[in-house]
């Protein structure tokens, strides 16, 4: 009965990692991160096994993939599986060591599996590969590079080239044929296909090609590279013709004389081997630094170009601006035309209304003579002696005095109310609106003269915000001259 929760949590772990693998990955960093966090790593052994379990996540992946029927894909094409190797990877310098490294795992498990084939099977396997991402450098690319040009990765077994002398310079010639014959037509097929196909432009390291071959300083390299204890064999292209001078010139080795410590090559040929791996692990910073220089020039130039964007856009703004203040300045242009116009016709109407108040002056005047001298023709009834003197008004609590304006009304008649007149005069108004306040004052009570006032007004050329002010100040002024009668 305890096996039974057991079998159940592998059933639901083996349910659940056929889950996680559904639809099938991807082969990419990304999937065989995905793979290891699926098998749950946490409970493996992972710090002691670690080579050994990447190398299985690998292998999950291309197990089969020498007879999965998609080798017709990469006709006349780019085989998809670049693509999805590449997938977020990430650009620049750090893209570029992830696939580096990712690249590197599936070739090093490829000849950790050619050697135990050769072990177990006492056999002999040569492979050679040659990457078709290579720096085209100062050759057009498109074009069919130089044997010299390549740099090829090479497995064989160390202890038949040690056993076999003959073995050595037969790896060479095989290596130098691949990359004359096969190596060179390769990189040029993918650079075509690449710029086809992935539009790429091969400027300014954009697409993060690995580094090509460089040709030594020192002379050509060996015939046989050092493969420091392994089985992995860097070899660089050679110019076509070299390696045949290399080997004629390398018949048998004449007797070491006097003259001569082979201790001392032994030596010379070590330092140069050190010397060489030095230069490489250097190429490759280099490579790394360029590839970091390049994403920045890439970044600056897009900011460049950003900027380039906004000053075209202020610039048009600008443009807009400046039209939009010369059409201001037109109609301003236009509005002081016409307020000078308007000025000079107001300057007319000020004359033309100085011209009318004179001649109402006049007028003014000849009816106040007319009134004196009908005044005079009425005469004066004095009071007859004894007989009782007139009561003053008296105001009630609402203020109404009725009596008063059979005082105050001859006194408007005749233009004596002096309190109105200063008001006539400190708004302008008419000479006329004398008679509006005998009216109001021989018709009503003072307590609504400032209401009656307001609607006699409406028949005057007076702004309505001043009329209401107009009327409580003449309101004022005819109370002010009904005291000064009293007095």
């Amino acid at each position: 009965m305890s096996s039974d929760p057991d079998t159940e949590r592998q059933r639901q772990r083996h349910q659940h990692a056929i889950n996680s693998l559904t639809p099938p990955l991807t082969f990419n960093p990304g999937s065989v991160e995905h793979l290891a966090e699926t098998l749950d790593r946490a409970l493996q052994p992972t710090d002691a096994y670690q080579p050994q379990l990447a190398a299985a996540d690998i292998a999950f992946f291309v197990a089969g993939a020498h007879k999965d029927g998609r080798h017709n894909l990469g006709l006349s094409n780019i085989h998809p599986m670049f693509n999805e190797a590449r997938e977020d990877t990430g650009v620049g310098a750090d893209g570029r060591r992830v696939r580096t490294q990712f690249r590197d795992g599936v070739q090093n498990l490829a000849f950790d599996t050619l050697t135990v084939l050769d072990r177990i099977d006492a056999g002999c396997t040569v492979a050679i590969h040659v990457s078709g991402l290579q720096q085209p450098g100062t050759r057009p690319t498109g074009t069919l590079p130089l044997p010299q040009d390549l740099r090829l990765h090479v497995y064989a077994p160390p202890h038949i080239l040690t056993d076999l002398p003959t073995t050595k310079p037969a790896l060479a010639r095989i290596v130098q044929l691949f990359a004359e014959e096969i190596g060179v037509q390769t990189v040029q097929r993918f650079e075509l296909l690449a710029r086809e196909k992935l539009h790429w432009s091969f400027t300014m390291h954009s697409d993060q090609l690995t580094q090509g071959s460089q040709p030594s300083a020192r002379g050509p390299p060996p015939l046989i590279p050092d493969a420091r204890g392994t089985a992995h064999y860097i070899f660089r292209g050679r110019p076509r013709g070299e390696l045949q001078q290399l080997l004629v010139d390398d018949g048998p080795a004449p007797q070491p004389t006097m003259d001569v410590d082979p201790q001392k090559l032994t030596e010379e040929i070590e330092i140069l081997h050190r010397d060489i791996e030095s230069y490489e692990e250097m190429m490759h910073g280099l490579d790394l630094d360029i590839g970091a220089k390049a994403s920045t020039i890439v970044t600056l130039l897009a900011d460049l170009a950003d900027a380039n964007s906004r000053i075209v856009a202020q610039e048009a703004t600008i443009d807009d601006q400046a039209n939009k203040i010369e059409e201001q300045a037109a109609r301003i242009d236009s509005q002081a035309v016409e307020i000078h116009a308007a000025r000079i016709e107001r300057e007319s109407l000020r004359k033309t209304n100085g011209k009318l108040k004179t001649e109402l002056a006049s007028a003014k005047e000849t009816i106040r003579a007319l009134k004196q001298r009908l005044s005079v023709d009425r005469g004066v009834q004095a009071p007859t002696p004894g007989a009782s003197t007139l009561a003053l008004p008296v105001f009630s609590a609402q203020g109404a005095v009725i009596t008063a304006a059979s005082e105050l009304a001859p006194r408007y008649a005749r233009g004596f109310g002096h309190a109105v007149q200063r008001v006539i005069e400190r708004h302008s108004l008419e000479y006329l609106i004398h008679n509006v306040c005998e009216k109001v004052a021989s018709s009503s009570a003072a307590l609504v003269w400032q209401q009656r006032l307001n609607i006699e007004l409406q028949r005057f050329n007076i702004p309505v915000e001043r009329r209401e002010a107009i009327s409580a100040e003449l309101s004022e002024a005819m109370q002010q001259d009904l005291r000064n009668i009293r007095c």
